[in-house]
């Protein structure tokens, strides 16, 4: 269907619960159980998608009960509408806790998407109340995304989102001595910081602690591109160990798969894979162990999977591992020395090649790292053997 106003026509498009009409599928939520991973709740559901059509922005009402799943459509087939999606979602006789879903700013597709959003039973959980701060200040009016530490997959998976009161308070139910982490968002929805991970222990009732947030938050970005919206994540590679770092986090909660690759960059070997790692889940870590190489020119590629993987960022470094680091040797002095010593000595039967074959292992062993003087020093003795050669020219040893 197509609407005319005025001179300009703009095509219809719709989001909204999936019928028999609109059946194309952006999103599927299930609601599960978190106590066994698994289990289907019923809930009961009211929130609101927000869409851009071409005409204007469109608020959709979601209000379902006793569901298990919940299928978002999209219309016509090949749009693309960037969205905000909010809910709340309870168990239909109250005996979970109630939980709120929350991403704004998303792209919907026909490429359909599958979410787990997750209950906690109240009988199995105890009421916390978290203080937020950063040093001495507290963190009022911040979101607050909740992932607990699952061992069976050795990774966090993302289970609650609440926000800090005016004081930097807020309250949920967590499960005592289970490992969380809770990621801190600004109304913007922009990362402001990380927790250390957090064991939920209350030595005494009601359940009260406080989380320290920390500040240094420069290697963590948030990646918005119709590609792979809406990741938390750091992404660089580690000089002193030549390991490539990947630790990510989706914020949409519809992450699969993640992936970390890492290719030879050349004329002759370009494109070679080096390494290659995937991990499951909306949040983990991945590494590519580069200390085996030597010269060598990389670019790493990190993606996450919503069905297919999409691209989240590239890095691209080099590095030349020097012959003393390789053989372990502080500063390689005592090789490079002994090469001097030799060249040296297998020229000392005539002085001026004896110079010049020592100067030349001097510049061999420097180029290949040996020593760590300046290249001004490099320039002077290579030119001091220069004038001894040239004195020497009319020496008897010609």
């Amino acid at each position: 269907m197509k609407i005319i106003l005025g001179n300009q026509t703009y095509r219809e498009v719709w989001i909204g619960i999936c019928n028999a009409t609109y059946n194309y599928t952006a999103r599927n939520y299930s609601f599960i159980n978190e106590i066994d991973w698994e289990s289907l709740i019923s809930v009961d559901v009211t929130g609101h998608v927000t869409y851009q059509s071409e005409i204007n922005d469109v608020i959709f009402s979601l209000s379902k009960t006793n569901i298990t799943s919940m299928a978002l459509c999209i219309y016509p087939e090949d749009a693309e509408l960037l969205t905000d999606i909010y809910f709340t979602y309870r168990e239909a006789v109250s005996e979970y806790s109630i939980r709120t879903y929350r991403i704004e700013d998303t792209t919907l597709t026909n490429e359909s998407e599958d979410i787990n959003v997750y209950l906690l039973p109240f009988a199995d959980s105890f009421r916390f109340t978290l203080k937020f701060m950063t040093g001495l200040t507290t963190l009022p009016d911040k979101y607050i995304r909740i992932s607990r530490y699952r061992p069976e997959l050795d990774q966090f998976t993302f289970v609650s989102e609440k926000k800090t009161d005016s004081s930097g308070k807020m309250s949920d139910w967590l499960l005592l001595d289970e490992i969380y982490r809770f990621t801190v968002l600004d109304n913007d929805r922009t990362l402001y910081g990380r927790s250390a991970e957090y064991t939920a222990l209350c030595p005494s009732f009601p359940c009260i602690e406080t989380i320290y947030i920390d500040e240094d938050v420069e290697d963590w970005h948030i990646y918005q591109s119709p590609y792979a919206t809406d990741m938390a994540y750091t992404f660089y590679f580690d000089r002193t160990t030549k390991i490539v770092h990947y630790e990510y986090e989706d914020l949409s909660g519809a992450a699969e798969y993640a992936k970390l690759v890492v290719e030879k960059v050349g004329v002759r070997d370009g494109g070679e894979v080096l390494c290659e790692v995937n991990t499951t889940g909306v949040s983990g870590s991945l590494q590519c162990d580069l200390s085996d190489e030597y010269d060598l020119e990389f670019v790493a590629y990190a993606y996450v999977s919503r069905s297919p993987y999409r691209l989240v960022a590239t890095l691209r470094d080099s590095f030349v591992r020097v012959l003393h680091e390789a053989l372990g040797i502080q500063e390689g002095l005592f090789i490079g020395m002994l090469l001097v010593i030799v060249l040296g000595f297998i020229g000392s039967i005539n002085p001026p090649i004896g110079i010049v074959l020592a100067i030349g292992g001097f510049a061999v062993g420097y180029a290949l790292g040996l020593y760590t003087i300046a290249i001004s020093s490099v320039v002077v003795i290579i030119i001091i053997g220069i004038i001894l050669v040239m004195k020497m020219r009319g020496s008897p040893y010609d």
